[in-house]
């Protein structure tokens, strides 16, 4: 899975035509099409993870319980909650279980890899959706080691 954006809000799109020309090379480079320069090689991603702040757009309307309470805290029981809740709502094969790598990179929702083991993964790889673990991001788990400590759990 390929992750774009973030916190930060110092990236924008200008134009209809500026996003479909990022759509474009994202499916051609990383997803099912075809280009002479993929960085991936032959690789071929199941998904693209898009992070996008919206401000001052009081015309949207989000789920009630958008992602922000799933994991709220480090909470395994509101986690669980959440999984139940979005899993039995949302017509989807496979979900992923995706988590800050670190307490540094979001404000909330980290769960230590022994919680994440121990409390965490024996509920959800219970499920038939349950599709893997995505971690934010690379820099940070390369630095504490999050996915060494938790991939042969996964």
């Amino acid at each position: 899975m390929l992750s774009i954006g973030g916190g930060s809000s110092s990236y924008s799109l200008s134009s209809d035509n500026e996003a479909r020309s990022i759509a474009d090379y994202l499916w051609n480079n990383f997803l099912s099409g075809s280009s002479n320069s993929r960085p991936l090689g032959d690789a071929i991603l199941d998904g693209i993870d898009l992070t996008s702040r919206v401000v001052n757009a009081t015309t949207l309307r989000w789920p009630p319980d958008y992602p922000s309470s799933v994991g709220e805290a480090g909470s395994p029981k509101s986690f669980k909650d959440s999984w139940n809740k979005w899993t039995s709502s949302i017509t989807a094969s496979k979900f992923f279980v995706g988590l800050p790598a670190s307490q540094a990179t979001a404000g909330s929702g980290y769960l230590r890899p022994n919680v994440l083991i121990s409390q965490v993964l024996p509920f959800v790889k219970g499920s038939s959706k349950y599709g893997g673990i995505m971690l934010w991001n690379k820099y940070y788990d390369d630095k504490n080691g999050y996915s060494s400590k938790i991939s042969s759990s996964v």
